[in-house]
């Protein structure tokens, strides 16, 4: 009779950085029903060998299979592992109750199951608070609800006591073993001896002790997946739409979005009223000279701040850890960028709306006000929301791609704002390379027809969706090649 598939299967991992061994050549293996303890120092590895398990970051060489498989090729990532690596994997503004729908929309699990998971681990009442407000032991119990939302066959728990009360700690290891009990299997690392070893069978750090087995009858056989104690875990829909559901969850759930909106109206409503009453009457009486103004300020600050919010998506993930569960619910990175893309690009088109809309409005009223009169025909309002919102569209994409290239959110934000403040407005001197810039063919794609821009919308338009897929391009490989911190 063969030997059953280990849940966990670690041969000759190996992890190098910069020429230093982090992780050297570790061979373990769990079968169903354990409780391992990985142990060892601050420093030792062990945060690495999880992040290695579950394809943060690449092996050197070696190889880290669950149930047979590298983590990215599971068909259920969330019904199969759940994993805490960090107590501080939640954006501090969204509350916990959405911190776990949004993932139970990327892993395509049923609503019900999130408040299954917040009672498993006692935090029903403070699911609605901002997780800025959760204790470190609170915020120990929503990432352990997190790992448990899809029933999965194995936890993962880097340093899971970690700002637990000693009652907690009583608490984790009972639920630890019921989960063991059940069927589940646990790796848990920490660097308290004293602790773990009141809770493990066996600790794969050096010459790991022999594990305490359970019947063989009761293991994974190959190709298995136990489904032990939670209901309602149902699944639907291919991995793009439940990405792209959790990512839209995750643009309403954060005040981002609505600040990144009040701000840009204030602004374009302040630009508009001082450029109609702080120019001379013959600047603004022609037709031309009104559209170019409008589409001046409208185009130029819904660009910048749908860049800036097409960045803020992902270097928000980065800063405050979320990206960490986001590559658990979906492996596939590319996908997570082509979901976050299509969000994002919803997001810069009411950007872009928002912005060339206020402008039209407040400055045809204080054109109005002036006595000088609106020569904008309909047609110009069209294409001013129309190219607007695209061109807000586009441009949020291309700062998601900055903000995945750079990954870091300041240095991000500061070369969207030098680009589309600075360095495009110095290349307006120089009309046969502006017209080509990002900025430039937003204006154009708005109707702006001053000398040296583009007269067609047409092709503004399809050359700025060139510059997005270029730089979307570039985003996918850099994710997909980086290790996750």
């Amino acid at each position: 009779m063969s030997r059953p598939t280990p849940v966990v299967a670690v041969k000759g991992l190996t992890k190098r950085y910069g020429g230093r061994p982090v992780v050297d050549d570790l061979t373990f293996a769990l079968d169903r029903g354990e409780i391992a303890g990985f142990l060892g120092p601050n420093g030792a590895g062990k945060s690495t060998t999880l992040r290695l398990l579950l394809g943060l970051a690449a092996p050197s060489s070696g190889t880290a299979h669950v149930l047979g498989r590298p983590f990215a090729e599971l068909t259920d990532p969330a019904g199969t592992v759940g994993a805490v690596l960090e107590s501080a994997d939640f954006h501090p503004a969204r509350n916990g109750r959405d911190h776990l729908r949004v993932l139970a929309l990327a892993a395509g699990i049923d609503r019900a199951r999130v408040e299954t998971a917040l009672q498993t681990v006692e935090l029903t009442d403070a699911a609605g608070r901002p997780v800025r407000t959760y204790s470190l032991g609170m915020r120990q119990r929503l990432g352990l609800a997190a790992a448990l939302l899809g029933d999965p066959a194995l936890l993962v728990l880097d340093e899971p006591i970690n700002g637990l009360d000693p009652a907690g700690v009583h608490w984790l290891r009972g639920l630890l073993r019921t989960f063991a009990d059940q069927g589940g299997t646990v790796l848990v690392s920490s660097h308290v001896l004293a602790e773990v070893t009141q809770t493990v069978d066996q600790g794969p750090h050096h010459q790991p002790r022999q594990a305490r087995r359970r019947p063989a009858d009761r293991r994974l056989r190959p190709g298995r997946l136990p489904r032990r104690r939670l209901p309602h875990v149902h699944r639907g829909g291919d991995g793009m739409r439940r990405q792209l559901r959790s990512e839209l969850a995750k643009l309403t759930t954060t005040p981002t979005a609505t600040a990144i909106l009040a701000t840009l109206v204030g602004l374009v409503a302040l630009a508009v009223a001082l450029h109609a009453y702080g120019l001379s009457t013959s600047q603004l009486t022609t037709r031309s000279d009104q559209r170019g103004i409008f589409i001046d300020v409208a185009v130029n600050l819904g660009a910048l701040f749908a860049a800036l919010l097409g960045a803020l998506s992902i270097t928000a993930e980065v800063r405050t850890g979320t990206i960490r569960p986001t590559f658990l619910a979906t492996p596939r990175r590319a996908t997570v960028i082509r979901a976050k893309a299509v969000s994002v690009f919803a997001a810069g088109l009411l950007v872009g709306l928002v912005a060339t809309g206020t402008v039209a409005g407040v400055g045809s009223v204080a054109l109005d006000l002036r006595g000088l009169g609106v020569r904008l025909t309909a047609g110009d309002y069209a294409q001013l929301l129309g190219g607007g919102a695209l061109g807000g569209g586009l441009l949020a994409v291309v700062g998601l791609a900055v903000g995945a290239v750079i990954r870091a959110q300041v240095p991000s934000l500061v070369a969207l704002f030098a680009w589309l403040l600075f360095v495009e407005n110095l290349l307006t001197d120089l009309p046969a390379v502006h017209r080509f810039v990002p900025g430039g063919l937003a204006q154009a794609l708005a109707g702006q027809d001053r000398a040296g821009a583009l007269r067609t919308p047409g092709i503004a338009g399809a050359l700025l969706a060139a510059h997005t897929v270029a730089a979307l391009a570039a985003a996918t490989l850099a994710t997909g090649r980086r290790d996750v911190a």
